[in-house]
């Protein structure tokens, strides 16, 4: 059994060190494309824009699915106007959610 268990570790590990650093987002006026998968305005409840401080550290879509619940994007100063407006015209912006415990100790470890 741990011998399983190591090798379904060592696969993860294989994995997640062979994917790419960044991913590329493209926003249109229907839909937004992240990772060659297209969300249509649709299947997005809403958006929110999570700072630290007064510098954005990611754009966190709420989605209308079953178990994908929401996706986390990084972006910077350089684009959230661009993001938001986008974004604005066809999304509903939810109000300011605190981040999770769980979310604040990832950020804080810088995992």
């Amino acid at each position: 059994m741990s011998f399983i268990i190591l090798l379904l570790a060592g696969l993860v590990y294989f994995v997640d060190n062979n994917s790419s650093d960044s991913v590329e987002v493209k926003i249109s006026n229907i839909w937004v494309n992240i990772a060659w998968v297209l969300y249509d305005y649709k299947n997005i409840k809403s958006f929110w824009i999570v700072y630290k401080w007064d510098e954005p550290l990611f754009l966190r879509l709420f989605l209308n699915r079953k178990w994908l619940k929401n996706i986390d994007v990084q972006i910077n100063n350089n684009i959230i106007e661009n993001v938001k407006n986008a974004l604005t015209n066809n999304v509903l912006e939810s109000e300011k959610i605190d981040l999770s415990p769980v979310e604040k100790i990832i950020l804080l470890l810088k995992l």
